[in-house]
């Protein structure tokens, strides 16, 4: 892919060029930023299956013990995500992701979430 090598190199060239005089700096910010903005416009459409196991510990020792798995179906379409639930620990589920309940729920990470934190707005 190739929209990746720009900004890892210009992040690289940033911590290498110590003595870069400030403007140089802030171009180099600015490239960083237009390159995360427009991530998820290169990203191709697609469907995966995500898979999540939640877990919990009572202390913050531990032990750690898991809670939960679920299963979803994520279609990446158009620059947005959508998540459907299709099993929780191993049984099929007609529940929506949106009302899982405990816990961490992953949306928003393959592309949307990433270029939101750049955008002006």
């Amino acid at each position: 892919m190739r929209f990746h090598r720009p900004l890892l190199l210009t992040v690289a060239a940033c911590g290498l060029a110590q003595d870069i005089t400030p403007p140089e700096k802030e171009r180099t910010v600015q490239r960083i930023v237009a390159s995360a903005r427009s991530f998820d416009s290169h990203l191709p459409n697609f469907v995966c299956k995500q898979v999540t196991r939640r877990f919990q510990a009572n202390s913050d020792r531990g032990p750690w013990e898991q809670l939960d798995m679920y299963e979803d179906e994520l279609t990446y379409f158009e620059r947005k995500e959508k998540y459907r639930l299709i099993s929780i620990n191993g049984k099929p589920s007609k529940l929506r992701h949106e009302n899982l309940r405990g816990g961490f729920r992953s949306e928003g990470v393959f592309g949307s979430m990433f270029s939101r934190v750049f955008r002006p707005e």
